[in-house]
């Protein structure tokens, strides 16, 4: 498998990612972004649940933390409401 080739997300590489955005939040600048380090390192956190495709890159995971989870995470982080964000993730 090579990094080249399009991520293939499951439902537990997801949520693990957010989760550790979440537990890593205090890294985000204000308009919700990470730093690549931070991407990175959740590359690796996330690594043992790859079932699929590539292994994820921390550009891999900032690709999908902007098209899926940002938004999500905004919305409903700025409630406090961590749980919604994990359910409301689920349904991509």
């Amino acid at each position: 498998m090579q990094t080249s080739d399009k991520a293939q997300w499951n439902e537990s590489e997801t949520s693990a990612l957010l989760d550790y955005l979440v537990v890593h939040q205090a890294e985000s600048g204000d308009a919700g972004n990470f730093k690549m380090a931070t991407y990175n390192a959740a590359a690796t956190a996330i690594a043992p649940l790859l079932n699929k495709g590539p292994k994820k890159t921390g550009k891999m995971c900032k690709n999908k933390w902007v098209m899926v989870c940002h938004r999500e995470f905004v919305a409903l982080f700025t409630d406090f409401d961590v749980f919604s964000v994990e359910v409301n993730i689920k349904h991509y």
